[in-house]
């Protein structure tokens, strides 16, 4: 039995070696992919937050242009906050926004977007944003391109 395991694992080294190029070789793939992965990460995340404000000010303009205005509040309160991400569009959110009712509070937007008991639905967000997806996919894959060239 011991003999047995002895044998293949010289032959097995001898396997890995000539088809593999050992242990050694592998470790040194798996080291290399592992550092372009992070490389990939690292120019995302700064191509993301480098990107986030320039791309966020032409959303806010279709927001804002899209938003239902009762007093303007609402409206008024598309912004973009950054991050150590990048950031995100923002509707609502602010104390002009939120709405007193008997159970509570509840924001604008919310209830604008989505209806309430007594009003419809007047989806304008996320329509929005769906508008905008592709352009934000290509303005991040070109500046991921830009990033990778150098």
């Amino acid at each position: 039995m011991i003999a047995a395991k002895l044998v293949g694992s010289v032959i097995g080294k001898k396997i890995d070696n000539k088809y593999f190029g050992g242990a050694f070789g592998r470790n040194k793939e798996r080291i290399e992919t592992a550092l372009f992965v992070l490389k990939i990460i690292k120019a995302l995340m700064k191509t993301k937050k480098g990107n986030a404000e320039k791309v966020s000010g032409k959303i806010i303009d279709d927001l804002k242009a899209a938003t239902p205005v009762d007093t303007g509040a609402l409206r008024d309160s598309a912004r973009f906050e950054g991050n150590k991400a990048g950031g995100k569009v923002i509707s609502g959110g602010t104390p002009e926004t939120m709405k007193t009712f008997k159970g509570g509070t509840f924001d604008q937007a919310l209830g604008v977007e989505y209806g309430t008991q007594h009003t419809p639905a007047q989806p304008y967000y996320w329509p929005t944003m769906r508008n905008h997806e592709k352009k934000i996919e290509q303005s991040l894959g070109k500046a991921i391109e830009t990033e990778f060239s150098d």
